[in-house]
C-alpha cells in the first residue's frame, strides 16, 4: 500500500509533468505563430520581387500614357453621294490597344492595317450612298475592329476602334 508520503511525491511528478506538458503546448503554439509569421514575410517578400521590374515598390505600375495604346490612321477615299455625284470621304481613325506591344505590332504592320481598311470600307460601301453611311458608322466601326484583329497575333488585342473624323466632302 501507498503511504501518505509516496501519494505526495506522485502528485509532485505529475504536476511537473504537466507543468512540462503545457510548456510543450506553449512551445508548439509560438513555433506555429513563427511559421505563419515566416510564410506571410516570404509572401511580402515574393510581391516586392514581383513589382521591382516595374522600377519601384509599391503597388502601383508606372503610369501608361493613353497615346502610347493608340494607332491613328488617315486617309481619304471617293464615295457615291448620290447617284450622279461622287464626293471624297475623309476619315481619321483611331485604334486602340490593351497594351503597348499590340499598339507597336499595328504601328509596324501599318501599311497592312491601311490597306485593309480601304478594302474593308471599299466592300462595305459598294453599293451604299451617303446617307447609308452615315447612319452606319457604328457598324463599320465594329467590322474594321473584327477585321483588324483577325490580322493579329494572339498576342494581341485591340480595345476599340473609332472614327475621329468621318467627313464627306
Amino acid at each position: 500500500e501507498q503511504t501518505a508520503e509516496s501519494i505526495a511525491e506522485e502528485r509532485k511528478k505529475l504536476k511537473k509533468k504537466r507543468e512540462r506538458i503545457a510548456a510543450l503546448q506553449n512551445l508548439q503554439e509560438e513555433k506555429q505563430k513563427l511559421e505563419e509569421e515566416r510564410k506571410l514575410f516570404q509572401e511580402e517578400q515574393d510581391r516586392l520581387v514581383r513589382l521591382q521590374p516595374l522600377g519601384r515598390e509599391g503597388d502601383f505600375a508606372p503610369a501608361i500614357d493613353p497615346e502610347e495604346l493608340q494607332v491613328t490612321l488617315s486617309t481619304i477615299m471617293p464615295v457615291a453621294f448620290n447617284a450622279r455625284d461622287i464626293r471624297v470621304l475623309s476619315f481619321k481613325l483611331i485604334i486602340e490597344t490593351f497594351d503597348k506591344p499590340s499598339a507597336q505590332l499595328i504601328k509596324e504592320a501599318l501599311p497592312m492595317y491601311e490597306k485593309a481598311t480601304m478594302s474593308t470600307l471599299e466592300l462595305f460601301l459598294k453599293n451604299k450612298f451617303y446617307n447609308d453611311i452615315f447612319y452606319v458608322k457604328e457598324k463599320l466601326q465594329r467590322r474594321l475592329q473584327k477585321n483588324f484583329e483577325s490580322k493579329m497575333e494572339s498576342t494581341g488585342r485591340i480595345k476599340k476602334v473609332k472614327f475621329a473624323e468621318f467627313v464627306v466632302k
